[in-house]
């Protein structure tokens, strides 16, 4: 049936004289894209290769899958008189089956700087694009510029060439234009620019954004104003949505990111040497909020370990007992090598002022191991209370409760990394 219905196609198509009734029939074979149509477009095409429509013949060739084409574009671009818009639209076939042979490749850049000259009516977007897949788009770069910056160009010319100017070398191109900025300031083409720049990431498309932002038009500016607006607006949706989906996924982050900063201060100080906090992924349990007082409970126990985590090389203090029991009053035997004491003992040796509570830790894990007890309820709720965290328990909001958990345990580690910080900073002391 298929076969019938393209043959009487291909009958229409031979029979008619009118170019809008060939654009009708062409409409249908563009929307069919069989093979058998290739011919019988191509003597479309030459019939009406003076319509106003005649590219459409060959837009529709463009859609049939078939390296056939390809030789029926190559004869149709060899006429000498053949118009720049129908060579534009063949060029998509070209670029499809990767045919950038030299001619084909001197003469697509030839239609591209008499549009310049002479503002012909071509397929820009073909033409940049089989430029650039022909690896020359950097050959036309001042082309390109001038189409740019230039008013008798439309509005969307202008933005495609700068588009593909910058592709063509986006550093030197968007550094070009913070330094000459002055030159579009106050013109059409510097709103191009800002509209152009709101797909565009990295430091020099900030660089240039400010630019604009603070010495360019009133359009360009409300731009670029109204880009940061939205930006702001896209970012706070987000954490709202990530936060109502993962209420913890924030300041999961921030201990992270605090642990990897602690570590380089350790690693990078000549008195320590290593990095203080192993590299653990057990934290990214704590990303599903407990909901209730079970689910606390089980994320407790895993906290537990994770605070108690701590590189094993804390454990070189060289203190004994009694000299370990000075610096954490009431330490006992059985406690002596727990990672937390050892911690504290190895950054008082190497000369940092330790509160007695390291920072707020021995709280923060006297809690968690007091919240996998249910027995310790009278202890547990006094220890929240000194921490201000009680009124979550009482109303029983366990995700608010296991969030400010986590932001206790962030505090310290920031904490650690100021005394850290300073402790880095202190100026080497000399033998004398």
């Amino acid at each position: 049936m298929s076969s019938e219905y393209n043959s009487k196609l291909i009958d229409r198509l031979y029979q008619s004289s009118n170019e809008e009734e060939a654009e009708r029939i062409e409409e249908e074979m563009l929307e069919i894209a069989d093979p058998v149509f290739i011919f019988p477009l191509l003597a479309a095409y030459r019939k009406f290769k003076g319509a106003s429509n005649a590219h459409y013949f060959v837009s529709a060739l463009n859609h049939i899958e078939s390296r056939e084409v390809l030789d029926v574009m190559i004869d149709i671009v060899s006429d000498p008189n053949v118009e720049p818009l129908i060579f534009t639209y063949a060029l998509e076939s070209f670029q499809k089956y990767e045919y950038f042979q030299p001619q084909m490749v001197l003469s697509a850049k030839l239609i591209l700087f008499n549009f310049v000259s002479e503002y012909t009516n071509i397929s820009l977007e073909n033409l940049l694009e089989y430029l650039s897949k022909a690896g020359i788009i950097i050959e036309v770069d001042t082309s390109l510029q001038a189409v740019f910056e230039t008013d008798k160009f439309d509005t969307e010319e202008r933005s495609t060439s700068l588009s593909y100017l910058i592709k063509s070398d986006s550093k030197k191109w968007l550094q070009f234009y913070i330094d000459n900025h002055s030159r579009i300031v106050n013109k059409s083409a510097e709103i191009i620019l800002s509209k152009t720049l709101m797909s565009w990431k990295g430091p020099l498309v900030e660089q240039l954004k400010e630019k604009i932002a603070t010495g360019g038009g009133p359009r360009a500016k409300e731009i670029i104003e109204n880009s940061r607006r939205k930006e702001a607006k896209e970012e706070e949706e987000k954490e709202k949505k990530e936060l109502s989906s993962h209420p913890n996924s924030k300041v999961i982050q921030n201990i992270i990111e605090m642990r990897g900063k602690v570590n380089i201060l350790s690693s990078t100080n000549p008195n320590i040497g290593f990095n203080i906090f192993p590299s653990r992924e057990s934290i990214y349990k704590q990303l599903e909020a407990a909901t209730t007082e079970a689910g606390l409970r089980s994320a407790c126990l895993e906290l537990r370990e994770f605070f108690q985590d701590i590189d094993k090389n804390v454990g070189e203090h060289g203190l004994e007992l009694d000299q370990a029991a000075k610096i954490i009053p009431g330490l006992v035997q059985q406690d002596f090598n727990k990672s937390i004491n050892q911690l504290h003992l190895f950054l008082s040796s190497k000369g940092l002022i330790i509160n007695p509570d390291l920072y707020g830790l021995r709280s923060l894990h006297k809690l968690v191991a007091l919240f996998a007890h249910p027995d310790a309820k009278v202890d547990l709720v006094s220890l929240m209370e000194r921490v201000n965290i009680a009124d979550f328990y009482k109303k029983e909001d366990w995700v608010a409760l296991h969030r400010h958990i986590l932001e206790l345990y962030l505090t310290f580690l920031e904490k650690l990394h100021g005394a850290l910080d300073n402790f880095s900073k202190r100026p080497t002391e000399t033998g004398r």
